[in-house]
């Protein structure tokens, strides 16, 4: 429950910025966010691993509205997958589709997400996909598991 409200949050300018800018919002934030970069995650996981845990990594946003946005989350989470890998953490990442780039068409979306799955395979690795609200869940037919 916390996490969707804190991903809520996440997405509005001037909560994000008390959250990320002041003390308090920082101590509260720290027990959801790992950090607000890549080497501050990796840092985050590097602690919880050596304690025998395995880590998730989800860069906060979703429903971006244009392509730059899109381009940019691609571009983290190849950064996140690379770290993981070089740094040997036992972590993943979990992406949304709508921070892919699902409002700007289907197609533009899969393009993003197949770089970011691309590279996660020849790493080694794999991609967490998130639940997203209803109106992305029941989009066109059912799969093979549906």
């Amino acid at each position: 429950m916390w996490r969707s409200v804190f991903l809520r949050l996440s997405g509005n300018g001037p909560i994000r910025t008390v959250a990320t800018r002041t003390a308090i919002g920082r101590q509260v934030a720290s027990r959801f966010v790992a950090g607000e970069t890549v080497d501050q995650a990796a840092a985050a996981c590097r602690g919880l691993v050596s304690h025998g845990l395995s880590t998730q990594l989800d860069y906060l946003g979703e429903n971006v509205h244009d392509q730059r946005q899109a381009a940019e989350s691609v571009e983290t989470y190849q950064r996140l997958l690379r770290t993981i890998k070089a740094e040997g953490l036992e972590s993943h990442v979990s992406l949304k589709l709508t921070q892919m780039g699902l409002e700007l068409g289907e197609a533009t979306c899969m393009e993003n997400v197949d770089q970011v799955v691309s590279l996660a395979s020849e790493l080694g690795t794999f991609v967490w996909l998130d639940m997203e609200g209803s109106d992305y869940a029941v989009r066109g037919e059912a799969g093979p598991l549906g």
